[in-house]
């Protein structure tokens, strides 16, 4: 998929990498959004978010699986009409190879985003390529290669792999058929 929209950037409408990956999935999926309904839908995030607790708590050390699934639930898919699911949420033990192949086959079947949640980041994959990853990013991230990956905490890996933390996103007319 050919991406002609510049990901929102952290600090542009006030938030953290979670919560403005889900913010440009609905920009790209369903936008693209001005930065007001960009800061709307922020706000919306935040609001829920505010439902778990005092909001310093739950957003000081990012989102984690929980909180995005919530948000998922209760703010981007009824307001969106996306579908997501976890490819890899109860598979023990994917291999690395395991799961670039089926973030690949997933990329190219359908038109969708991946949200990738590493032990760091969340970021959105658009596209990957023979040697690299390449991000719709927040930060500012453009690609990686794929040798800077790991399951485990390893030296010279920038990015730990968290498999239970990656997601599938489609609009909902396009996610019945799972991979």
């Amino acid at each position: 998929m050919t991406l002609q929209r510049e990901p929102y950037q952290q600090g542009e409408l006030d938030g953290y990498c979670g919560l403005y990956s889900l913010v440009n999935i609905v920009h790209v999926l369903c936008g693209p959004l001005t930065a007001d309904e960009g800061s709307e839908l922020l706000a919306s995030l935040l609001s829920e978010l505010e439902r778990l607790g005092p909001i310093a708590e739950v957003v000081a050390d990012g989102t984690d699986i929980p909180e995005i699934n919530r948000l998922f639930r209760q703010v981007i898919i009824p307001q969106y009409g996306l579908s997501y699911w976890q490819p890899f949420y109860r598979v023990k033990q994917p291999s690395q190879a395991m799961i670039w192949q089926r973030i690949r086959r997933f990329l190219i079947r359908r038109r969708g985003l991946v949200l990738l949640g590493t032990e760091e980041h969340w970021t959105l994959i658009h596209r990957l390529s023979d040697s690299y990853v390449h991000f719709y990013d927040s930060s500012g991230f453009v690609r990686a290669k794929f040798s800077s990956f790991s399951l485990n905490e390893k030296p010279g890996k920038r990015y730990q792999l968290v498999p239970r933390a990656i997601y599938f996103i489609t609009l909902k007319e396009a996610a019945h058929e799972r991979l």
